[in-house]
């Protein structure tokens, strides 16, 4: 590889590494990380997963078992989802993705 076109992709790799949205991000990802509320709604959630699953490996999807534990799953879902850090979380993955977007437009306008 060219050595210049390397070192130009190394200053795009800092840049976006010191993007507001890319710090943003690893934030809101550390401190989803360090809430005990979020990991045990995360824990909650793969157990109703898991109980879902396996209540499907037994009962057809529409019965009541399966129906119930769907519901179940659902509302944890939602109540994880709805959780002030996983909410800001989302957005900053919006916005760097927004940013990462933009930047491949730019550095592919023109090739097909």
């Amino acid at each position: 590889m060219d050595i210049e076109l390397f070192n130009k992709l190394e200053e795009l790799r800092n840049s976006i590494i010191n993007d507001e949205s890319y710090l943003n991000l690893k934030r809101d990802d550390e401190n989803m990380e360090n809430s005990e509320e979020v990991q045990l709604l995360c824990y909650k959630k793969d157990m109703a997963i898991v109980e879902y699953e396996d209540i499907l490996k037994i009962h057809n999807i529409n019965s009541k078992e399966a129906l119930e534990s769907k519901k179940r799953l659902n509302h944890i879902v939602f109540e994880l989802n709805s959780h002030e850090l996983v909410k800001k979380y989302n957005a900053s993955l919006v916005a760097f993705n927004d940013m990462l977007k933009q930047v491949e437009e730019i550095i592919f306008k023109g090739i097909k």
